[in-house]
């Protein structure tokens, strides 16, 4: 599915990342060429799709205020065995990572307060 027809609810939570926040976080630098080859200068939300595009949308078990997480799993330009992943909760980013972040539940779990360690036993 191209970026720019992933679910309009999902574009203001994508959007909190910032523009080049993506980037910063993989560790790429603007200046250096091989950095702009991967991952190109997005100067707008919708310049996305130069890098980026949703291969699956997840509606997930775990719900926080009666709303469902989403989690969208990606393929980009500079990791094409991990991929890029975000996991929504209505209009909020709960998460970005590598593709697994648009489909684990943990971090749903963890942020609508229902995941639980298990401790261990003690002898």
């Amino acid at each position: 599915m191209p970026w720019m027809e992933c679910p309009r609810i999902a574009l203001p939570g994508i959007g909190r990342v910032g523009v080049f926040g993506i980037a910063e976080m993989y560790g790429y630098d603007s200046d250096d060429e091989d950095s702009r080859e991967w991952f190109p200068n997005v100067e707008r939300l919708d310049g996305f799709s130069k890098v980026f595009g949703v291969g699956n949308v997840f509606v997930m078990i775990p719900q926080k205020e009666g709303y469902s997480y989403v989690g969208l799993e990606c393929g980009c330009t500079w990791d094409d065995e991990h991929g890029l992943g975000f996991l929504l909760h209505k209009d909020r980013l709960v998460n970005i990572g590598q593709a697994d972040a648009g489909f684990s539940t943990w971090e749903a779990y963890k942020d609508n307060g229902t995941y639980e360690r298990k401790s261990p036993t003690r002898s």
